[in-house]
């Protein structure tokens, strides 16, 4: 995450919704988990992409891809890629999806950050989740974009995303339709001009929020939660 993640200022709206409208489907033995990563099915490959890559290399360490959209096309389940720190304008559409317990993750370098920039780029969104599961986020700093940092229009299933900051966006997560077994955790979400964490219209089951700080107008969160979000989170606190 960002150094601007690490000094937030003393009032923090906590995103948290508080509203139940009777459809979820709570499992709460099972809130906060996540499946084994391992399977003897899997490859689980590790591949690279850096700003000075090239989508013609095979995606190693020294012969990095160029761009993300490269390797969302080319991974497997159980696969991760480590993404070089740099600013990458482009938009990314999620078409591939893991398994149970092989999570295709998109993973920031360790101790470098990776940007998803939209400013230059002609699309409204910049992770687009294509009814795939399965699939983490780890690291990643997602900004300017006119529609949503990530989004998913249904039936995305099993979804981590954690460590992000998201801002400059219309609302930095939205789901669409029916969605279960979510994590959001460890995210900054500001200066978004809707909010930060949105499922309208729902249903969705064992959405879980952790640790995720959102600076938006006070009386907008109230209403925006009480709203737009019909699916209760089933474990919220604040960092």
């Amino acid at each position: 995450m960002s150094a601007s993640a690490k000094a937030l200022p003393a009032l923090v709206v906590i995103l948290a919704a508080s509203v139940s409208l009777g459809i979820m489907s709570m499992r709460f033995g099972e809130v906060g988990s996540e499946e084994p990563t391992t399977c003897a099915q899997a490859k689980n490959q590790t591949y690279y992409v850096a700003p000075d890559g090239d989508d013609a290399s095979p995606g190693t360490i020294n012969q990095p891809w160029r761009t993300i959209q490269r390797a969302a096309d080319a991974l497997e389940p159980g696969d991760i890629v480590y993404i070089r720190g740099g600013v990458y304008e482009e938009y990314v559409e999620l078409s591939r999806g893991g398994s149970y317990g092989n999570y295709i993750t998109y993973a920031a370098y360790p101790g470098e950050t990776p940007i998803l920039d939209g400013e230059n780029v002609d699309w409204k969104y910049g992770f687009n989740l294509v009814q795939e599961s399965y699939i983490k986020i780890d690291g990643l700093v997602i900004r300017n974009w006119d529609g949503f940092g990530i989004v998913s229009w249904d039936q995305s299933d099993h979804i981590v995303i954690k460590n992000v900051e998201i801002y400059n966006t219309g609302s930095a997560i939205r789901l669409f339709d029916h969605h279960d077994d979510w994590i959001v955790e460890n995210a900054y979400l500001h200066h978004n001009s809707l909010i930060g964490f949105d499922c309208a219209p729902g249903p969705g089951t064992n959405i879980v929020l952790r640790n995720i700080q959102s600076r938006i107008g006070l009386k907008m969160a109230k209403e925006r939660l009480a709203t737009y979000i019909p699916c209760t989170p089933h474990s919220k606190k604040s960092s």
